[in-house]
């Protein structure tokens, strides 16, 4: 009888706690939690911003990026970006491949016009290694024969 009756003083005690203290996930609309550098989060490309000068591509330790796109005649006035960057080509496809993708964020730090970065969005699992390569540019899942190398 005793230890039925410490038991119920512990569980009101837990009660008369909880019904004091507001719950812990008040702010979540209000305000963004930090999210840790290394998490698995997606790579998001504005494109009005992106020149196409393939830097994230050569800085990319695993070969992770992939740009395919076609460069401008000489006869056109190459188009800028907001910030006033030419681009220098016409991107067709921003190719990011998260299955070898490490996660190291080379290709944000070194993008000259800040134009990558990590969306709030994970990386969901997928049943099969070809789902986790993404093509930014159209914004769907593709297999990629012969792209990668």
């Amino acid at each position: 009888m005793r230890k039925l009756w410490s038991y119920v003083k512990f569980i009101y005690r837990k009660m008369f706690y909880y019904r004091q203290h507001k719950s812990v996930t008040y702010e979540y609309p209000y305000s963004n939690k930090h999210i840790h550098i290394f998490s698995r989060l997606e790579i998001k490309n504005d494109f009005n911003e992106c020149t196409a000068c393939q830097i994230c591509e050569d800085v990319c330790p695993v070969g992770s990026i992939k740009i395919v796109g076609e460069q401008f005649s000489k006869q056109i006035k190459k188009p800028q970006t907001g910030k006033g960057f030419d681009q220098l080509m016409e991107i067709q496809n921003f190719y990011v491949d998260y299955a070898t993708c490490i996660q190291c964020g080379l290709c944000i730090r070194e993008c000259p016009t800040e134009s990558l970065s990590h969306e709030k969005s994970f990386v969901r699992a997928e049943p099969e290694v070809r789902l986790l390569k993404k093509d930014l540019k159209e914004g769907i899942q593709t297999s990629f024969r012969g792209v990668f190398k």
